[in-house]
């Protein structure tokens, strides 16, 4: 049944929807995830960029509203791939948090971990070294085992060395996301508080009310992503207290996500991103 699915978040039913929302505030607060969401999911997870346009659109965004990129990714590989002016960025999945142009906003969770990390780090790839397709990387508060070329007949005994070298790590802990497999810091910590904690500096940026009652009333949270990793930002904005957008190819049942509408692919988000 057609109400069974989220409604598509371009369709002028749920645009007048989202419009309602944005009316009862006096901004909208961009949250944006970077793979999948602004730029396609490609083999090679290092080679993942914006597609043309897309940094002229967000640096336009970022001059209207406040904007954040909300990532696993880590601050130096966004800063670096998205080159605008007056963006947050809280990466490494909201682990490191830094404000816009360089502004002392800088937010660090569990940094007493990166030596775990590191270790964690030297020895998957001494361990996954044999098996063909994996690629390991650093994003600083998170590791990333990237799975998207390992056959099917591997991943298991991937997932394996990872869950047994958390038995040794237990400072660490393990998600799943698509095609990736993180050890990330045991801290209650992700990307829907890192999403609160921004939004708080931006309306304290702005000069406007910041307690957690009142930025309901100066900020609508619009968070757009695509992955596991996001349903902890979706699930904070449930029942009108935001804008929830998951990224899917097809529209996915209302069951399966937290989030209230949906976009296909990286060029809707755009075409979504041009109408602020």
């Amino acid at each position: 049944r057609p109400d069974d699915y989220l409604p598509h978040a371009l369709k002028r039913s749920a645009l007048d929807v989202i419009q309602a929302r944005l009316n009862r505030c006096w901004t909208p607060a961009l949250c944006l995830d970077y793979d999948g969401t602004l730029a396609p999911l490609v083999a090679d997870p290092a080679a993942a960029r914006l597609p043309d346009g897309v940094a002229q659109l967000l640096q336009q965004l970022a001059d209207r509203h406040p904007t954040a990129i909300v990532s696993g990714r880590s601050v130096e590989k966004l800063e670096a791939w998205i080159p605008v002016q007056g963006l947050y960025f809280a990466g490494s999945h909201g682990f490191e948090i830094v404000g816009p142009n360089g502004s002392c906003l800088n937010y660090t969770v569990a940094s007493q971990l990166l030596p775990e990390i590191s270790d964690a780090l030297q020895t998957l790839q001494q361990q996954l070294k044999s098996i063909d397709g994996v690629r390991l990387e650093d994003n600083k508060f998170v590791l990333s085992v990237h799975t998207r070329n390992v056959s099917a007949a591997e991943l298991p005994r991937v997932r394996a060395l990872v869950e047994a070298l958390l038995d040794e790590q237990p400072l660490l802990r393990l998600s799943l996301g698509h095609h990736v497999i993180e050890l990330r810091p045991q801290v209650h910590w992700h990307k829907g508080r890192a999403m609160e904690w921004v939004i708080k500096n931006m309306c304290e940026q702005l000069g406007l009310p910041s307690g957690a009652a009142a930025r309901n009333a100066t900020a609508m949270p619009i968070f757009v992503g695509d992955d596991i990793s996001d349903e902890d930002a979706f699930s904070l904005l449930s029942n009108g207290r935001g804008i929830p957008i998951v990224v899917r190819p097809h529209a996915p049942l209302r069951n399966s996500t937290a989030a209230e509408f949906w976009l296909r692919d990286p060029n809707e988000v755009a075409e979504f991103l041009a109408l602020f």
